[in-house]
């Protein structure tokens, strides 16, 4: 009985820790989903995502689609991006006297981290002559979100007191796939200096993750009990979107040298099929459990709106800002629900979603992005080469463990090189910032919270080509 009560005590302790350390498993995606309304391109990107007022090549699609009016031959793109999260968490120390004797536990080599390359954006533009206005019409494909990273999460956890208790923890997931949309999209000027463009978003695909948990238990000293054990458990979960929303941007030449961009996003409410199968192999008692559950649902990604300012300030120098909000506030998934490893039929709910908390309970904020960035060109004969920087400040829709909204800090550089019809961009963007943490109950009460610092880096690159 009292190796029961230990095996109880000790997995609570676990899985408290565990409650609070969770959330660095979705930072990967926090990313993507508080960029949710940003576009995609390497030269976008290395203007730090300043670009709703400028929008003038195939990637405008993603970002102001009446920026498509203004080119004037066809154009095929293609881009590609690689990115890279490191966080930080510090180690943690504690102790606790009780009667004759003193607990202490730490938790220490704390590693989290997270890989991903994928294909990011396809498009063909075409410009057409109806009734003597020029059209530009576009087809593109865009993973708006994407799910294929490796996601790895470990630590040591020691408790002492009148005897020894460890475990090595190690989490990793295998995530492929994302959430995508094939767009057709129309833009013209509609008045002098005044381009309309509109979007016709169509959501698909969605993603598979499986994911491992291994705890390496060791006991020692405890009435003479002294084991070695593994548990380990797995979940397959797989998930699938379908919908529509639209965009619809503006671009006005106020002055020759100065353009404002609108755009519009509207919201997408879509069906979602998901499943997932959950096992658990417990090392100390030889046993196995499994549950599987597969169901349909329903998803609500906001709205959006941005605005944007560009100023050439010469032939070769280009200064935009830009203005972004995103109503995370009402994003939400219903009748969703996933079982465990005890199996049964769980109970679905509805989440604010991606947080996957429950509304009326806890909150889920808007997202706002303020960029700054600019391009200045070196030309020389048929080679043009641009030199591209950006800063921006974006405000998530998660809450830290006090309860204050984060914010991230991202810098970005670019360049390329332009060659007759064919243009190469790239650019490299670093995003990071600082939030509270705790590991545990013991420091959420006493108000001892920790910086934790998440570094994300990614390089996008980008080809098109001009015929």
């Amino acid at each position: 009985m009292r190796e029961k009560f230990l095996m109880i005590f000790l997995v609570f302790i676990s899985l408290l820790f565990l409650g609070t350390v969770s959330q660095s498993y979705c930072q990967p995606n926090e990313y993507f989903f508080s960029n949710f309304s940003s576009g995609i391109g390497a030269r976008a990107l290395g203007m730090g995502k300043a670009y709703l007022a400028v929008s003038d090549d195939s990637s405008a699609s993603s970002w102001n689609p009446a920026g498509l009016a203004s080119l004037s031959r066809a154009e095929f793109s293609i881009s590609f991006s690689y990115n890279n999260l490191k966080t930080n968490i510090p180690d943690y120390a504690y102790s606790e006297a009780q009667t004759g004797y003193t607990i202490n536990y730490k938790v220490s080599e704390i590693n989290s981290r997270s890989i991903g390359k994928y294909f990011d954006f396809l498009s063909f533009a075409l410009p057409l002559n109806i009734r003597g206005k020029n059209i530009v019409a576009q087809i593109s494909y865009q993973r708006k979100i994407p799910f294929s990273a490796t996601e790895e999460y470990d630590y040591k956890f020691e408790y002492r007191s009148r005897y020894q208790y460890d475990y090595d923890y190690l989490y990793r997931a295998e995530g492929s796939g994302g959430f995508d949309i094939i767009s057709i999209s129309a833009a013209s000027e509609i008045l002098k200096g005044i381009q309309l463009g509109v979007s016709i978003n169509r959501w698909f695909n969605g993603y598979t993750l499986p994911t491992e948990e291994v705890y390496l238990y060791s006991l020692a000293n405890y009435y003479g009990l002294t084991e070695d054990w593994e548990d380990r458990a797995t979940d397959s979960l797989e998930f699938d979107i379908s919908g529509y929303n639209i965009s619809v941007g503006i671009l006005y030449k106020i002055i020759d040298r100065i353009s404002l961009g609108l755009v519009y996003r509207s919201p997408f409410q879509g069906d979602i099929d998901y499943s997932n199968k959950a096992d658990y192999w417990d090392g100390y008692n030889e046993s196995h459990q499994s549950g599987t559950y597969s169901s349909e649902g329903k998803i609500v990604f906001p709205s959006s709106f941005g605005a944007g300012i560009a100023l050439h300030v010469s032939d070769n120098l280009l200064v935009s800002f830009g203005y972004m909000k995103t109503f995370w506030s009402k994003g939400k998934i219903k009748d969703y629900a996933r079982v465990n490893s005890d199996g049964g039929i769980p109970s679905a709910e509805d989440f604010l979603y991606p947080t996957m908390k429950i509304p009326d309970i806890y909150e889920q904020l808007n997202t706002q992005q303020y960029s700054l960035g600019g391009e200045y060109m070196i030309k020389k004969e048929l080679i043009t080469v641009p030199l591209r920087a950006g800063i921006f400040y974006d405000f998530q829709y998660s809450l830290d463990i006090e309860n204050n909204q984060k914010r991230y800090w991202g810098i970005s550089v670019g360049s390329g090189v332009q060659w007759k019809n064919l243009s190469l961009d790239l650019a490299m963007v670093n995003y990071f910032g600082k939030y509270k943490y705790a590991h545990d109950l013991n420091q959420i009460y006493s108000g001892e919270t920790e910086n934790v610092t998440s570094y994300f880096f990614i390089f996008h690159s980008s080809l098109s080509y001009k015929f």
